[in-house]
């Protein structure tokens, strides 16, 4: 009988200790989630009072970003402009030749 005792207590205490750990978790992910919750909210709120007011500008950080160019390759980059001056033919690379 003491046996049967000792092994109901550390069953419960396993289930309760991983019952801890679990809910740790969901709590440290629950206030993360709330703010961006919030942040969603607010956004969509602004949203709807923009479009009340009918003011279609974008916000300032939304136009004042810096645009980038797209990266190219050399071999694309001299592609490219001897298409813009007519040699397409030209800009192919050669195979290496075997000597």
């Amino acid at each position: 009988m003491d046996a049967y005792a000792i092994l109901w207590i550390l069953a419960w205490s396993g289930v309760i200790s991983v019952l801890i750990f679990v809910l740790t978790g969901i709590l440290g992910q629950l206030l993360p989630l709330i703010e961006a919750w919030c942040k969603l909210r607010s956004t969509f709120r602004e949203g709807s009072e923009r479009n009340r007011s009918g003011d279609d500008t974008l916000p300032r950080a939304c136009t004042d970003a810096p645009t980038a160019e797209p990266v190219q390759s050399e071999n694309a980059r001299s592609a490219m402009s001897a298409e813009r001056n007519g040699a397409a033919e030209s800009a192919a690379p050669t195979p290496p030749s075997h000597q």
